[in-house]
Order: C-alpha cells, then sequence, then structure tokens
C-alpha cells in the first residue's frame, strides 16, 4: 500500500463495485463481500455511493443499506443479526428500483416463526395451534378476496361458487404447510436446507415448532442465524433464476447491492458478514448479492489481512476469484472477502460512468400477453415449456425410452435413443453415446429373430455434463461398446445380446438422486435391467447413489472408484480398481526403492533420500483425496522416509532448490493436476523435481490438447490400472489378444489409427471388463440341466459373487473372494503400474511401464504379464 487513499482510489472502487454489479447475459458472476478497512465512523462513502446510485440512472441497481452501529448489540445475537437482515429485506422489497420487488417469502416465513410465543400453550396443544396460526397468517397474506367478493353479490349461486373457492383455498393452504409436490416450495426447502438438522424433523410443522418460542432455546443460536442468512440468500436466489418462460429473472439484468456500513467487532454487522461467508462455503450455492461493507478493520472480527488500495481493485479482485475454489474447500473463514482499502468521500461530481443495462427487449412486460395470445391460439404453451423444461428433447413425447430435465442448467436422467445425446457439443462424447443406441437397435432386432438369445440391459451410470469429465466418461462408453459390438458379431450366435442405458447424474454426481428417481419406474417396469456400471469419483455424494441403489436391488461395477472402504456401503457393489491403499503401497515402495524403475525417463528418476511431498486439497466430501492422501503419508512414513503433506497445489517454490532434489507425489483429482504440473514446470525451471502422479492423472494423460503446451517438455511417472493391452506389440493373452482384435477392427472409432486424436485410455479396457463380468453372469444363468434361472437383478447379483476367476483385460478378476454376503467386493493383488513419460507434451511416444505390480492373467505370466521384482505384497 502506497501513500494515503484519494480520490482516484474512490473513482477505482467505485467502478469496480458498478463492474461487479452488471450481470452477464450468460453465466453468473461470483460477487464477494467486499470489505472497505479504514473507514473511520462517520465518512460517507456508501452514503455517496447510495446517492450516486440513486441519479445515475433510469434503471437503478437494487440496494439497500444498513447501519449496523445504529443498533447497540442486545443479550441476543439472533435477534440482532434478524433484526439487520429484516433491514436489508425492507429496503429490497421495495419497487423503487426500475425492476420487479424482490421477494423473501422463505425469510419472511422463518422471520414470522421466530415470533411466534407459545409459551402459554400445553406441549402437546403447541403444533396444532402453530398450524391453526400458520393458515391463519397465509389466508391473511391473500386478503380473503374471495369471502369480499361473495358478500358483493346477490346471486345464490355466485355466493355458492364463491365459498367454493374459498373452501378451495383452505385446502392448497394445507397443501402448502405441508410441502406436498406442486405447492408450498419454501416449505419444502425448509426439510432440505442444511441447517438446524432438517432431517430430525419429519413434517414442516415439526421443524417450524423448533423455530418458535420457548422451543428455540433449545437450538444452536449459530445454526439458527444461518438459516436465517441462508433463507436470505435462497430468496435472491430464486428472484434471480433464469427459468425457462419465467420473465422476471431474464429482467434482472443488475444484481443486488447491500451497503453495511460501521461494521465492527463489538456489533452485529461483523457477525453478520462472518455468517454470509460460512453459508456459502457450507452450501455451494451460488448467491446474487455483492456485499460492501465498511469498517475500521479488514476483514471485520478477523485478523487483519493484507489489502490494497482502491485504485488497483481490479487486480486483486482477480486474484481473489482465481484463489476462491481453493478457499473454499479448506473452508476458510475469509474465503469470501475482498478486502480493499476504503477510499475517502468525494466532494462533488459523479463517480458513476457506466450506465445500468436494460434488460433483452423480448422479457419486456408486453410480451407475456402477447405471446400467450399467441400460444393459446396455437395451443402449444405447454408443449413448448415442456420442450425447454426437457432438456429441448421431444424424444420422450414420441415413444422413445428417454427421460431428462433440466436441474440447475444441467440436464439429468437417461437415453436409450438417437434422438437425445448427453453434451452433444463434445463431439466424442456424442459419438459414443450414438454408437450405443444404434447397437441397441441392433441387438433388439438379433433378439427378434433369435429369441433363445438372452436380451439383458445394463445402465451406464457416470457423469456427463462438465467437461472435465467428457473424456473419461467417452472411454467408459467405448469400452462398453466394444463389449457390446462383440456380441452382436455373426459368430456369436450363442452369447446373450446387450443393451445400454446412458444415465447421466450431472457434474460430480451431484443429481445422483435425482437420476435414479427418474430410472425407478423404468427398472419396476423392465426385469432385463440387471446391472450398473460406472459411477465416477468416490465422492460422499456418490457414496449416496451407492446407497441408494441398494434400493433398486441393481449390482453395481465400479469402473475406477477407489476409495478404502467403498465395498462396505454395499453387497451388490463390485470394484475392479484396486483400492487407495495398494496405490499407495506401489508408489511408497517405488520411492523408498527408487532402483525398482525400469529406467525412468530422465529428471524424472527418484533421488534416494531425498524428501517426499504429498500434494493434495484436502476435502472431506473427497473420498478419493482423503483416503489416498492418508494411506500415502502412513505408507511412506512406515518405510521412514521424511514426508510433508502440502495443501496447496500452487505452494511448489519448495521443489525447485532442495538437494538431493526432492520427490512430489501428486494425490488430487485429474482436474487438478494441470494447473500444479504447470507450475511446477513453470516455477523449477532447470531444477525439475521427481513427480509422481496418482491415477487421475490418467484423465490427463487422456487429454492431448492439456498435454500439448510446450512448457510441459519435462517428464512424468503416473499410476495406471489398466497396462496390458494397447495397439501395437504382440499379445500373449487369449482375452487381451481378443480386445486388441476388437480394436484394430473397429472402424467406426479407428482407435488404433496413428492420426486417431481419441486414442485408447485407461478406462477404454476397464470399461469392456466391468461389461464382461455382467456378460458371464448373465451367459451363467444357462444350466446343464433343467430351464435356465431366470433373468432378474438379484440372479444375475448371485451369479456374479459365484464367478470363477477370470482374465480380464486390466488383469486378473476374482469376484468369487469374497464371502461375506453382507459387502462387496475389493480386489487383491489387482494389476496396476507406474508409467513414465519423457516428456509430458511428446504426443507421439506411448508411455512405458516402470514398474507393474498385481496378479495379470491365471495361468503362467508370460514375459510381458510378470510383475516386477520387489512389489508390495498387501493382505
Amino acid at each position: 500500500m502506497t501513500g494515503m487513499p484519494n480520490e482516484a482510489d474512490a473513482q477505482a472502487t467505485v467502478d469496480l463495485i458498478i463492474e461487479l454489479l452488471q450481470r452477464p447475459r450468460r453465466g453468473e458472476t461470483v460477487l464477494p463481500v467486499i470489505c472497505l478497512a479504514g473507514n473511520a465512523p462517520g465518512d460517507r462513502f456508501l452514503t455517496q455511493l447510495d446517492d450516486q446510485l440513486d441519479t445515475a440512472n433510469p434503471r437503478q441497481a437494487p440496494r439497500a443499506s444498513v447501519n449496523a452501529a445504529a443498533q447497540p448489540p442486545s443479550d441476543d445475537a439472533t435477534q440482532d443479526i434478524a433484526h439487520l437482515l429484516q433491514k436489508l429485506v425492507a429496503d429490497f422489497s421495495v419497487g423503487r428500483f426500475g425492476f420487479d420487488p424482490l421477494r423473501f417469502r422463505r425469510f419472511t416465513l422463518a422471520r414470522w416463526l421466530m415470533a411466534q410465543d407459545l409459551s402459554e400453550v400445553a406441549s402437546l396443544d403447541r403444533r396444532r395451534k402453530l398450524a391453526q396460526r400458520l393458515r391463519e397468517y397465509l389466508r391473511n397474506q391473500q386478503n380473503d378476496l374471495f369471502a369480499d367478493a361473495a358478500q358483493s353479490t346477490d346471486q345464490w349461486w355466485t355466493k355458492l361458487i364463491f365459498h367454493g373457492l374459498r373452501l378451495l383455498t383452505g385446502v392448497l393452504l394445507r397443501l402448502r404447510i405441508n410441502g406436498r409436490p406442486g405447492s408450498g416450495q419454501e416449505f419444502r426447502w425448509f426439510l432440505s436446507q442444511n441447517y438446524l438438522s432438517p432431517k430430525l424433523s419429519q413434517t414442516f410443522l415439526a421443524f417450524a415448532e423448533r423455530l418458535t418460542v420457548p422451543a428455540r432455546d433449545n437450538e444452536s443460536a449459530e445454526q439458527v442465524q444461518k438459516l436465517l442468512v441462508h433463507a436470505f440468500q435462497e430468496d435472491l436466489r430464486e428472484c434471480y433464476e433464469r427459468k425457462s418462460w419465467r420473465l422476471k429473472g431474464w429482467r434482472r439484468t443488475v444484481y443486488p447491492l447491500a451497503m453495511i456500513d460501521n461494521v465492527a467487532a463489538a456489533n452485529a454487522g461483523a457477525t453478520l458478514l462472518r455468517l454470509i461467508n460460512d453459508v456459502r462455503n457450507t452450501t455451494g450455492h451460488y448467491a446474487p448479492l455483492l456485499v460492501v461493507a465498511a469498517g475500521e478493520m479488514a476483514p471485520p472480527g478477523r485478523e487483519p489481512t493484507p489489502v490494497v488500495a482502491g485504485r488497483d481493485a481490479h487486480e486483486p479482485y482477480e486474484r481473489w476469484r482465481e484463489n476462491l475454489p481453493e478457499s473454499r474447500t479448506r473452508q476458510e473463514a475469509s474465503a469470501w472477502y475482498l478486502p480493499l482499502v476504503a477510499p475517502p468521500p468525494v466532494a462533488e461530481g459523479p463517480l458513476i460512468r457506466k450506465p445500468v443495462p436494460a434488460p433483452p427487449w423480448w422479457v419486456g412486460r408486453w410480451v407475456v400477453p402477447v405471446l400467450c395470445a399467441a400460444l393459446v391460439a396455437g395451443s402449444g404453451g405447454f408443449a413448448v415449456n415442456s420442450y425447454v423444461r426437457h432438456c429441448n428433447s421431444t424424444a420422450s413425447l414420441r415413444g422413445e425410452r428417454v427421460s431428462v430435465r433440466t436441474v440447475e442448467d444441467y440436464c439429468v436422467g437417461f437415453s436409450d435413443s438417437e434422438l437425445f445425446v448427453f453434451s452433444p457439443e463434445n463431439v466424442r462424447l456424442a459419438e459414443a453415446q450414438q454408437r450405443i443406441y444404434q447397437q441397441n437397435r441392433t441387438s433388439a432386432r438379433l433378439h427378434a429373430d433369435q429369441p433363445e438369445r438372452p436380451l439383458f440391459t445394463l445402465i451406464y451410470f457416470g457423469q456427463l455434463s462438465s467437461a472435465e469429465s467428457y473424456t473419461a466418461a467417452s472411454e467408459d462408453m467405448e469400452g462398453m461398446a466394444m463389449a457390446q459390438r462383440e456380441l452382436i458379431e455373426p459368430q456369436r450366435q450363442d452369447a446373450p445380446l446387450l443393451q445400454i442405458i446412458v444415465a447421466n447424474a450431472g457434474p460430480k454426481m451431484r443429481f445422483g438422486a435425482v437420476a435414479l428417481d427418474m430410472l425407478r419406474p423404468l427398472v419396476a417396469a423392465d426385469p432385463s435391467i440387471v446391472g450398473v456400471v460406472g459411477l465416477d469419483e468416490s465422492r460422499t455424494v456418490t457414496r449416496d447413489v451407492l446407497r441408494e441403489l441398494n434400493t433398486l436391488s441393481l449390482p453395481v461395477i465400479g469402473t475406477t472408484l477407489s476409495a478404502d472402504g467403498l465395498a462396505l456401503v454395499s453387497p451388490l457393489y463390485f470394484q475392479l480398481a484396486p483400492p487407495n491403499h495398494d496405490q499407495a503401497e506401489l508408489i511408497a515402495e517405488a520411492v523408498a526403492n527408487p532402483s525398482l524403475l525400469d529406467a525412468p525417463p530422465g529428471d524424472a528418476a527418484i533421488r534416494p533420500g531425498s524428501h517426499t511431498y504429498v500434494y493434495y486439497r484436502p476435502d472431506p466430501e473427497d473420498l478419493y483425496t482423503s483416503t489416498l492422501s492418508a494411506d500415502l503419508l502412513a505408507s511412506l512414513a512406515g518405510r521412514g522416509l521424511p514426508t510433508s503433506p502440502v495443501h496447496s497445489l500452487s505452494d511448489v517454490t519448495r521443489l525447485c532448490g532442495e538437494q538431493p532434489r526432492p520427490t512430489a507425489i501428486f494425490a488430487g483429482r485429474g482436474t487438478e493436476f494441470k494447473e500444479f504440473i504447470t507450475q511446477v514446470a513453470r516455477t523449477c525451471g532447470e531444477n525439475q523435481p521427481a513427480v509422481i502422479a496418482d491415477d487421475s492423472a490418467n484423465r490427463f494423460i487422456a487429454d492431448n490438447d492439456l498435454r500439448r503446451p510446450a512448457e510441459l517438455n519435462r517428464p512424468l511417472i503416473f499410476v495406471a490400472k489398466s497396462t496390458l493391452t494397447t495397439c501395437d506389440g504382440k499379445i500373449e493373452n487369449r482375452t487381451r489378444e481378443r480386445f486388441q482384435r476388437l480394436l484394430r477392427e473397429d472402424k467406426q472409432w479407428n482407435p488404433c489409427d496413428r492420426y486417431q486424436r481419441h486414442h485408447v485410455g485407461e478406462r477404454v479396457a476397464l470399461g469392456y471388463d466391468a461389461t464382461y463380468a455382467f456378460r458371464q453372469a448373465v451367459a451363467s444363468l444357462e444350466l446343464p440341466e433343467g430351464p435356465p434361472l431366470p433373468l432378474m437383478a438379484p440372479t444375475v447379483w448371485a451369479r456374479l459373487r459365484q464367478l470363477p476367476e477370470f482374465d480380464g483385460v486390466t488383469g486378473v478378476i476374482d469376484f468369487a473372494t469374497n464371502t461375506d454376503p453382507r459387502t462387496g467386493y475389493e480386489p487383491q493383488r489387482k494389476r496396476q503400474a507406474l508409467m513414465g513419460l519423457g516428456q509430458i507434451n511428446d504426443l507421439n511416444t506411448s508411455p512405458r511401464v516402470l514398474f507393474a505390480c498385481g496378479a495379470a492373467t491365471i495361468g503362467k505370466p508370460s514375459e510381458q504379464d510378470k510383475e516386477s521384482p520387489g512389489c508390495p505384497h498387501t493382505p
């Protein structure tokens, strides 16, 4: 910070605020909590800003202001927070900003409940009394219009109609209170939000009673305060949500601005800012609210943090936005704070130099009646809305096996038709789906001609909505499509036939429960659906999906899930990938004994006795990184190796100067690896450390575009779960020879073509093995004597558990080793290897096997199938 802030700082700060208030036509801006530090009591910067916005443009920004010092702290901190929020709500709710007034249904309802004193009511009667008051409160909100209308007429039949409508209104009020589908959205919200453990309450009224007096005395005050803040922000989010045919959200071209003045640790202002930060961290929901707080400390109520002058405000905002994902992951207490030096008030002159944008013409108020008339005339209103709501697809209306809908701008559901593919903008992903759907039609036709061949159905369940998962999902489906194609070859007349349904659970499996609910009717109606392949990323939400799949009684083969302990979640679960404990042992053994590696590439060689740093971002929701990092630290420490965890992927300077050169182990997510390895390559220059990446980095390795930058001309060692089959070289194993033939003969994909950008990734083999295992189980339903066992999910699950060990493309698969019917299957000594690249950006050279462990084949292994000397063998 140089010198005292001046009027130029004030102008730069206002420019930043006005720029952040502009809402983009597509997407949303990440809005911070701006903390203006050094604002002495009596400074008028926020007051001037409010005045400037009041006259700057006919369409002023929706804004609210509150003086945190105006109300002295009371003994009830919750009420202090509620009063601050209520003042903001009151300002936002007026219709003076040229936009539709903002509505705060959840917050208003929460405040009303908190105001209900049931102390004088007997305990057993409190819920009934609260329900009575709530119905009266809602009825008063509607002004009892029907009763007034009935009194204004003398016609008996008119009175009868109005009284009937009044009764209907009462029924609707009861439905709203009970949170029934299609009514009472705000009531359902209270039972699904994060605070006060709503799962403890079976109904809304049971939850609502906990907010009243005196029941609230038994609740955590912090949780009640966070509930209020969450309700406030959720109401804003709903007002700003851009939904199909809901034009109000599209009309809002400016974000709301909350100005909180005179914030200090001694008043509720600092607590409110902390609550906003914590709620945003916890819920992860986008909040369309720019908060500008002024006070003497930065950030308020916390230890001061470095701030920069207002004239440099844009640069720290960009830096803050770049660091936000990591700060949120760590749940930092100041993650959402953007501290700036408070500028001085300006004597005169306009500061607002950028006009507030008007909404697009097609969301004007005149559009609705015009379009309604046109749609009614054409009888198309329902069809248009349904079309948009169902991901712009009419496939389900045309009798196709498709059920999709838009959830938070992502298309979730399932498809079995060429008429609908997920994320069609990605060519490889779309081609993989189209190929499956075409082969589905072929399988159905062959089954009609050859009814003696069983036709079974698998569901591929993955994440098909985020760019970072496109390659992984494509490889999974390419492997499944290869196994499907093998069954429809002319020489396979006695083999079962396969259809595949593609289901999308959204990014990071966030909407897995939604997708499963959409699949339930299909699974109930079609007994040929016998299992699930896929699932992606070992997270708590994935674990929850695994539990939910139990309710469908569908066995699941996870292709790449590897977090320790997943097999304990469900007895229907079968895991193909080696668990993280085995991966950690593989890496630790190589670090402890670098001579075991077969000629590691160049500077990637591990130096004996060097310090080892394990890089990962702590995230309790991420089971993969949490278990792998813990396993690595334990395995390395068990070998007496000097080891340190590093929680920031950008903290790589320590890797560049130590001697002997240290070893960095990347134990994070594949989506983070490019950031990490690029930082290492740039920072360390000629002093590159050895880097070993976990198996998630295969997503990066499989994407040529990510590997192409010139600065990535450094070596790399990484873990691979599938190393036994490529397009090149002689294969001495029957299973893998068959798989290689399928690769070479595939004229639609051409994965072995040297000019093919979509080469064979390791997940292709894992997808194939999972599908092949189901095929073996279905085939085993044919008994040597007597009729076959029925084709249904329970019998297929039982046959999977009884399958004799067999050679998979990725190594030996032996589901029968698990004899405990209460748990799923986790592989033991499954094949995996450390692979080496001389240069990451060398796309013409295939990775080499440096250290391979685990069983590759049932019989006597060939030279290429043998384990490397020195492999750790865990029980």
